[in-house]
């Protein structure tokens, strides 16, 4: 049965899985061997104890010897693959509509929601502060740039408020004097720029 959207002559999930599994313990495959005889995948564990009580593939029945089972270590690295891409794919599931993916933030309630969450009755009351999730990442984002904008000119302005205090304190001669006027150049394009920012 393959799912809807999918290609005919694509495996679905199912199937996929059948080829993952072990053939005695039906379970994901840990340290996989393959026989050579038949192919088919066994875990470590699972194959050695089968094979102290039995000869055959418990699969197809060939006769199988230990030494003509081979390590498959891409399939051990395909299951780990395989398992975490399952795990960030559930990473973004709804708790409560666990097929339903996070796509949405509530700003008032600041937790992300699906489309099912949304039309509950939790988010009634405000469903017009519930935003897809890009624009909640581009507002938050702008938010953070200004607060870093902000931050970096209050750093450039109290460091050139420094030098001037150090050069007035200095021997006040004529190179002083053209120092502490580009020094307040400086400054006041500062505060006109922190001024720009806190109004956008």
């Amino acid at each position: 049965m393959s799912t809807r959207g999918a290609r005919d002559d694509q495996p679905d999930e199912s199937q996929l899985s059948v080829l993952l599994e072990c053939c005695i313990c039906f379970q994901g495959l840990r340290k996989c061997l393959i026989c050579v005889e038949c192919s088919h995948p066994f875990c470590q564990e699972c194959i050695d104890r089968w094979l102290r009580k039995e000869s055959t593939c418990p699969y197809c029945r060939a006769h199988v010897e230990k030494n003509r089972l081979v390590r498959f270590y891409l399939m051990d690295q395909l299951h780990e693959a395989i398992g975490r891409m399952l795990a960030e794919q559930n990473r973004n599931r709804c708790e409560v509509h666990g097929s339903q993916q996070l796509l949405l933030v509530c700003l008032r309630c600041e937790q992300c929601v699906c489309v099912d969450c949304w039309y509950s009755d939790g988010h009634v009351e405000h469903k017009d502060e519930v935003v897809p999730m890009e624009i909640a990442y581009s507002h938050y984002y702008r938010e953070t740039m200004k607060a870093d904008q902000s931050a970096q000119l209050k750093d450039g302005k109290k460091g050139v408020q420094d030098k001037i205090k150090i050069l007035y304190e200095e021997k006040q001669d004529a190179h002083t004097m053209n120092q502490i006027l580009e020094l307040w150049k400086t400054l006041e394009k500062l505060q006109i720029d922190e001024k720009d920012s806190a109004t956008s």
